[in-house]
């Protein structure tokens, strides 16, 4: 099988390589720029490979990284392997010199040597394929590049490669859509891989991806895509990647962390760009910012706005307590908000927004004023919160959801939730679920730990 030819032509390589006197750590985050909002995009440069042949006849690394880089690229990946791929360890040093994105060196790596020489020419992150490697072997060289201030990315192809991957911590995978031993392609294996890696670790998809709507059929889990062939033989690169690009930031991308079952997810008191990022990538569907100046998760406008501008999926819900309805218009459209929380009962009719009702609920004949506010403003959600004398929402107390209707449609459920309860919070089958404390080390300061755990027992739990 050709993996294994490759393998025994790299041990025997080996001793060619010589290891650099002196190495500095890296100073591009690679992790970071693939993480971006929005589906981000790792170009690939080679020369050739064994599935396809010659690719590019007058090989130019640099010229090709610069063309990536105009059509949007979060980083480039670099072929260093001479035999295969036409591709060699100088070719970082080009890349790095001709664009200022981070590189990613892929090769078949075995050794040490290997990643210390792909740091001295200029490598941010390396590539370790599971398949190829021990478990031990794995940890040692993840350790070491790593160690040079580098991302381990961890290649897998199948379950059992998850399995071990799994057991060396990795801060991302890769699932490569080809089978090293047949060569052969199926771009739907990241779907079905997806939802058996935990939550909170993101996900590349490689190899397979030849037009940019195929950008529509991954799992809204798949932060980035690796693609090399069809850039290469594309007439124009850039607009290539611009087009994919394109494709998830129009919206016909439906972001779901079910894969489109079960309750919508609000996090709501977002304070910081950090938290909202976090969310987002998890899996939330809407992110509330508070403009009441009594809550202690009170955001003003500019902050808000600062951060809802990074948004590329959730929706950006304003929660308004005491303002008036034309003001709450005024603010909506200068946020670009896509749904607004009231507590006042108006109209706020014609509205280019989504409206979310609040409604605190005390006793169990407050449930019949779903139906008054569905009469009423037929349109609208309504929110069912925990009714508290003192504080409006993020009380972290439930309501006796015993008492909720069966018909919980365009309701949200609000008031305690955390990850613990979700899925019985989740049983009840509302449209939608809301949660700020149940998910918070503080008011206004998420708990990471805890957003990955709630996005786990939803992903699992249904």
């Amino acid at each position: 099988m050709i993996m294994d030819e490759i393998i025994a032509r790299k041990r025997q390589d080996l001793h060619l390589l010589v290891a650099p006197k002196t190495l500095k750590p890296s100073t591009q985050d690679f992790l970071k720029a693939i993480m971006e909002p929005g589906l981000q995009v790792i170009a690939e440069v080679k020369e050739k490979s064994p599935s396809t042949g010659v690719l590019c006849v007058a090989y130019q690394p640099e010229v090709i990284a610069q063309e990536y880089k105009k059509g949007g690229a979060a980083a480039i990946s670099v072929l260093t392997d001479i035999p295969y791929f036409g591709g060699q360890m100088t070719d970082l040093t080009k890349v790095k010199q001709a664009t200022d994105l981070p590189v990613l060196c892929k090769d078949f790596i075995i050794s040490e040597i290997q990643i210390e020489v792909a740091r001295h020419y200029g490598a941010d992150a390396v590539l370790l394929i599971v398949r190829v490697l021990d478990v031990e072997t794995l940890k040692q060289l993840k350790v070491k590049i790593e160690s040079l201030n580098m991302l381990a990315l961890i290649e897998i192809f199948d379950e059992a490669d998850l399995e071990k991957a799994l057991l060396v911590d990795p801060k991302v995978l890769m699932i490569n859509h080809r089978d090293l031993d047949t060569l052969k392609v199926d771009c739907a294996t990241s779907n079905a891989l997806i939802d058996k890696i935990p939550a909170g670790i993101p996900v590349v998809a490689a190899s397979g991806i030849m037009e940019p709507k195929q950008a529509l059929e991954f799992d809204a889990r798949i932060k980035a895509v690796l693609i090399g062939t069809a850039l290469l033989k594309s007439s124009d690169a850039a607009e290539f990647i611009r087009a994919l690009k394109n494709e998830v930031l129009s919206g016909r991308r439906e972001v779901d962390h079910r894969l489109g079952h079960g309750p919508k997810v609000k996090i709501c008191g977002i304070t910081n760009l950090e938290d909202a990022l976090l969310c987002e990538r998890l899996g939330a569907d809407y992110l509330g910012f508070i403009f009441e100046e009594s809550s202690k998760r009170c955001i003003d406008y500019a902050k808000a706005r600062s951060i809802i501008a990074r948004l590329t999926t959730a929706k950006a819900v304003g929660v308004f307590v005491k303002q008036e309805a034309q003001e709450i218009h005024e603010v909506a459209e200068d946020l670009k908000l896509a749904a607004v929380q009231v507590y006042q009962d108006f109209d706020l009719s014609p509205v280019p927004f989504e409206v979310i009702r609040v409604l605190r609920v005390k006793e169990a004949q407050d449930f019949l004023k779903i139906q008054i506010l569905r009469d009423k403003y037929s349109r609208d959600f309504i929110l069912l919160d925990t009714y508290h004398e003192q504080q409006l929402g993020g009380t972290g107390q439930c309501f006796d959801w015993r008492l909720l209707p069966k018909d919980l449609s365009r309701c949200f459920l609000s008031g305690g939730i955390r990850p613990e309860n979700v899925i019985a919070a989740s049983a009840y089958q509302p449209f939608g679920l809301d949660l700020a404390s149940g998910v918070e080390v503080s008011p206004g300061k998420k708990d990471a730990h805890k957003v990955k755990k709630l996005f786990e027992e939803l992903h699992h739990g249904t």
